[in-house]
């Protein structure tokens, strides 16, 4: 298999999950008003499930950018 392919089925694979019920996502939600919509997904820590939202162009390094929700309160910010 090529390694674009290759790649490219790892991409699917991933797309395939989604945060546990139950757990905490981190999200910007002062930024919700701004476009485009960003995630990426680290290593779980701090109590958080590793998948983090944040809207607009600038992701920052301040401690205080991410808010902590329960992946069911999502769907309030983003429907």
């Amino acid at each position: 298999m090529r390694q674009e392919e290759e790649l490219d089925n790892q991409f699917k694979d991933l797309a395939k999950e989604h945060p546990e019920a139950g757990s905490k996502l981190g999200i910007a939600l002062s930024t919700l008003s701004q476009v485009p919509i960003n995630g990426m997904r680290v290593a779980p820590e701090n109590g958080t499930n590793g998948w983090y939202i944040w809207c607009g162009e600038d992701l920052s390094s301040n401690s205080d950018f991410f808010d902590s929700l329960h992946v069911e309160h999502i769907v309030k910010y983003l429907p």
